[in-house]
């Protein structure tokens, strides 16, 4: 599923989640974020987050992550995920 958030008729940002493999792996579910870079630092990913969080929460996974940036895992903290076993943020840059 792609969600997007949108100021007028502009999309300044995008979510998409779902699970990550099936078999084993179909505890574990994934998503993906963009952010018009003109656009950050004004919520936007925090609302993209917060969605797909109460998303997985709903469909029955633990709301743990794997930041891909130190803003993101600070964000993810502040909304109720916990970090994965040894997950620590990918240098900027990196991802």
């Amino acid at each position: 599923m792609t969600v997007v958030a949108v100021e007028g008729a502009k999309v300044v940002g995008s979510a998409k989640m779902g699970p990550n493999w099936p078999g084993r792996g179909s505890h574990i579910a994934t998503g993906s974020f963009m952010v018009d870079p003109d656009h950050r630092g004004r919520g936007v990913g925090r609302a993209l987050g917060s969605y797909v969080l109460d998303w997985a929460r709903t469909a029955g996974y633990w709301p743990s992550i794997t930041p891909s940036t130190a803003s993101s895992h600070v964000m993810f903290q502040r909304l109720g995920a916990a970090s994965a076993a040894g997950a620590s943020a990918v240098p900027a840059g990196r991802v």
